[in-house]
C-alpha cells in the first residue's frame, strides 16, 4: 500500500500523514525532497530541472519497488511548484492519493504570519499575549501563491483522470488541529489587522474557487492593493 498526500501548508498535514501511516503500518516520508535540493537551490533553471527529476526518479524506485507501505506527503511548494514535475512523479501508481486543503483562507495566512514570526513551524511552542502581530500583504501573497500551486494539481488530477481524496483542514479529528496555540489563544487575540478577515476571504472566494479550481490571481491582487493601499 502506497498513499500519497498532498497537503497545503499550515493544513495539518504532517499529523495526518502520521495518522494514515498509523492506519496502515507504513513508513511516513514527510517531505522528502527537501534536504536533497539544497545544494541545488541557486542552479540554473535547465540544471535544477534535470536534477530534480533525477531525485524523483531515484525516490520512485525507493518507494515502488519496496515490499514495504508508504505514506509521502508532499506540498504544492515543492520544488518551488510542485505541479510542474507531476508527470515524473508516477501518480497512477499510488494505491490512494489525498488532497489536504484549509478551507479558511485567511486563518490560513496568519497560521503562516506566526509561525514566520517566531521562526518556528511545530504545534508544541506556546504563544502568549504578548505575541501579537500583524498580517502582512506579503504573507497574504504568499497564502493566495500556495493556493494557487494546490489547484494546479487539482486540476492535473482530475484532468488526467487520476482518482483522489479530498480532505479539509476543517473536517480533521480536533486531536490534529492543536493549531500552534496550545495556550488556547484565538487569531482574533493574536493577528493586529484580525478585523480584516471578512475583506480578504471575500476577494479569495471572487477569485479561487476549490470545486472548480477556478484561478484569478490578477483580480486578487489589484483588490489586495484596495486594503493594502501603502504596503
Amino acid at each position: 500500500m502506497n498513499i500519497l498526500l498532498i497537503s497545503q501548508p499550515r493544513s495539518k498535514g504532517t499529523a495526518f500523514g502520521d495518522l494514515l501511516s498509523k492506519q496502515n503500518s507504513a513508513s511516513f516520508l514527510s517531505e522528502p525532497f527537501t534536504d536533497s535540493l539544497n545544494h541545488y537551490k541557486n542552479a540554473d533553471s535547465t540544471t535544477r530541472k534535470l536534477y530534480i527529476n533525477k531525485v524523483i526518479d531515484r525516490f520512485n524506485q525507493q518507494v515502488f519497488n519496496s515490499n514495504k507501505n508508504h505514506v509521502v506527503k508532499l506540498q504544492p511548494t515543492d520544488f518551488g511548484n510542485l505541479a510542474q514535475y507531476l508527470g515524473h512523479l508516477n501518480l497512477q501508481s499510488y494505491d490512494k492519493i489525498y488532497m489536504l486543503k484549509r478551507i479558511d483562507f485567511f486563518e490560513t495566512a496568519c497560521s503562516i504570519q506566526l509561525a514566520q514570526t517566531m521562526h518556528y513551524w511545530g504545534d508544541s511552542k506556546v504563544i502568549s499575549k504578548q505575541t501579537i502581530v500583524s498580517l502582512s500583504k506579503a504573507v497574504i501573497r504568499l497564502s493566495m501563491y500556495n493556493v494557487y500551486r494546490y489547484l494546479l494539481i487539482k486540476k492535473y488530477l482530475t484532468e488526467n483522470n487520476i482518482p483522489f481524496i479530498k480532505v479539509s483542514y476543517e473536517t480533521l479529528p480536533d486531536n490534529l488541529k492543536s493549531r500552534v496555540k496550545p495556550s488556547g489563544l484565538t487569531y482574533s487575540e493574536l493577528i493586529e489587522n484580525y478585523y480584516i478577515k471578512e475583506d480578504i476571504n471575500s476577494i479569495f472566494a471572487q477569485s479561487f474557487n476549490y470545486d472548480t479550481c477556478y484561478i484569478n490571481i490578477e483580480n486578487f491582487l489589484q483588490s489586495l492593493e484596495k486594503i493594502y493601499p501603502d504596503k
